[in-house]
């Protein structure tokens, strides 16, 4: 990592300017950017409601999709963005009936039944979706102000 990047993470920052902060696992100091984007859209929500932000926000929000899919050569509808770690393998655990899942349909061949899709999440945490997205701007903008491109990435 060179220090030019550092630099610009420590600046974006706030935290940084006066705590040494070890946490990062689940629990790292946000960025300006990120903060400013979650903030200005639950102010949004507090004014016009939940879902009356998400329907503005939607352009932004599959915006984030496509550019994190990109990032992991994915496609936007195999991208899951949630809280945490813990909550992923538990949404993607709770899309499996390992028991009851699947019928067979002829020798060596078996189909899902339509009940084995049990986990559907059809409110989405507007917020948290487009911090992440602006962290994922924060960190390809401060790499190419740092090394004048970014593999892997688009801007």
């Amino acid at each position: 990592m060179n220090s030019t990047l550092l630099g610009v993470w420590r600046h974006d920052t706030l935290g940084c300017g006066h705590r040494l902060h070890l946490n990062n696992a689940g629990a790292a100091l946000m960025p300006r950017p990120v903060v400013d984007a979650m903030t200005s859209h639950l102010a949004l929500e507090q004014e016009i409601g939940g879902y009356e932000a998400a329907d503005q926000a939607a352009d932004r929000i599959a915006e984030v999709y496509r550019r994190v899919a990109a990032l992991v050569g994915a496609q936007a509808r195999n991208i899951a963005l949630v809280q945490s770690a813990t909550t992923a393998f538990t949404q993607a655990m709770a899309a499996f009936d390992f028991m009851h899942g699947a019928s067979w349909s002829s020798t060596g061949t078996f189909e899902p039944v339509d009940s084995a899709r049990r986990f559907e999440q059809w409110e989405q945490p507007s917020a948290l979706v487009l911090g992440l997205g602006e962290s994922r701007r924060t960190i390809t903008t401060a790499r190419m102000r740092s090394t004048g491109s970014c593999r892997r990435c688009t801007t």
